[in-house]
């Protein structure tokens, strides 16, 4: 929920709180939290009216349906845009851990987590003693509590938004799911490299480990149902084999008929709804799939949760997938020649292809950003298979054009042909009906 939204609330409600029955021993740890800060806070009475004093990271939120008391122990910022996480926050599904660690100049902190047997999101800010360009999260790793390494799949980045000027705080978030048999019932340790970027002075990298106890944290206890039905767009045989549900997401386990003669990409607009009107769609920051190298006929797909609410009915709908042929899952593109070897629906959508710099750019007639809010490349083989050392991959959307493209290390010495896979595509299969199961 963002700062706004609380405020809005509890401006309507403050003629009623003195009325409210509020747990006292919840009561008194916020009280207590916010003054032991109090003499170092420097917040408005009018803000101090209605918020803890800013330094405790916390806003307090009356919902006066079923008289419920929520203390946010975080910024809500840090949850703004995923309702199944502001959900988990206001169902106790947060750890506060506020781990601290200062290296070089960086103060590290990690705020706490939520976390099931097989998720965990963290909450991270990185502050500096002087302002800096960048403060960004690099390598991380996952370790149980005898040091064995767990595979996850993951994403991170800033919450913050990117205007350009130098800072001293910088906020993330870290989002992984364990894709192993491995499970987070008896702790982890966390890993990560920060990188730090002040003008003038080399790139500085601190490695941070924190330690996570599950003694006290409370694990959800998954939401499985069960599916097993089989649907048909346009041919392409989808088998939806169950959807589990966690606080943090609810899983759509996907597999794909072996005879299909498409690779999905993307379910365009598959969602859950309860046929009341209220829908549970795909995220909007985290991880929105995951696939296994090792069975690339099975997809996991993500989706806002109905974990707290319980519907008495549950729906899976879907009408459209992004998809391209299965021979045609990447641009073959002559560094020679200058010129386009193969290219998903024989190209058709490309309508350039240039160099700028140190990059190679792709102009693609795509929808609008809103429609297509995908990036297309990851990485990029040469004619042996080696992966190709790349600065970054990047996309934007100018005029009604998509412009594509990945920037090389070293883009001049590159010969002969390159293959560069495609993740997402503007190519569409639509249904001729909305597909529409009962889930529960």
């Amino acid at each position: 929920m963002k700062h706004e939204d609380v405020e809005k609330q509890l401006e309507n409600y403050k003629n009623k709180i003195e009325n409210i029955s509020i747990p006292e021993k919840l009561l008194d740890e916020a009280i207590e939290k916010g003054m032991k800060q109090h003499k170092e806070s420097k917040v408005s009475k009018k803000k101090r009216r209605y918020y803890l004093p800013k330094w405790t990271w916390a806003a307090i939120i009356i919902l006066l349906a079923g008289c419920v008391w929520t203390v946010y122990l975080i910024d809500p910022v840090f949850l703004r845009g995923n309702p199944s996480w502001e959900s988990a926050m206001q169902n106790e599904y947060y750890h506060e851990i506020n781990y601290t660690e200062k290296k070089e100049g960086i103060n590290f902190t990690l705020h706490g987590v939520m976390m099931d047997e097989k998720n965990i999101v963290s909450f991270i800010t990185i502050e500096t003693e002087n302002k800096v360009d960048y403060a960004s999260i690099g390598k991380i790793q996952l370790f149980d509590q005898q040091g064995k390494e767990l595979i996850f799949n993951g994403s991170y980045g800033p919450i913050d938004d990117d205007d350009g000027t130098k800072k001293k705080r910088f906020r993330h978030t870290v989002d992984a799911q364990i894709s192993s048999e491995d499970t987070l019932k008896n702790g982890l340790r966390i890993e990560m490299d920060v990188h730090v970027q002040e003008e003038g002075v080399d790139e500085n990298v601190e490695t941070f480990s924190v330690p996570i106890e599950v003694e006290q944290i409370k694990l959800a206890k998954k939401q499985q149902y069960e599916v097993n039905e089989t649907i048909e767009i346009d041919g392409q045989k989808i088998t939806i084999e169950k959807i589990v549900m966690y606080p943090t997401r609810a899983e759509v386990h996907i597999v794909l008929d072996s005879t299909n003669t498409k690779d999905i990409l993307d379910y365009t607009n598959l969602q859950l709804e309860d046929g009341k009107g209220k829908i549970w769609g795909k995220v909007s920051n985290g991880v929105v799939n995951m696939m296994d190298e090792k069975e690339p006929h099975k997809d996991i797909l993500y989706l806002e949760s109905s974990y707290f609410e319980v519907p008495e009915q549950l729906f899976m709908t879907l009408s459209k997938v992004q998809a391209v042929n299965k021979n045609e899952r990447e641009i073959i593109y002559s560094m020679d020649e200058g010129k386009i070897i193969q290219a998903p629906d024989n190209g058709k959508l490309i309508e350039s292809v240039f160099v700028e710099d140190k990059s190679l750019v792709f102009a693609i007639n795509t929808p609008s950003e809103e429609d297509f809010p995908f990036g297309m490349f990851s990485h990029v083989l040469d004619e042996q298979g080696k992966e190709l050392e790349l600065y970054s991959s990047f996309n934007s959307i100018r005029n009604g054009k998509g412009y594509y493209g990945v920037e090389f290390k070293d883009i001049d010495t590159l010969k002969g042909n390159i293959y560069i896979p495609v993740q997402y595509y503007p190519t569409f299969l639509e249904a001729e009906k909305e597909i529409k199961l009962q889930i529960k």
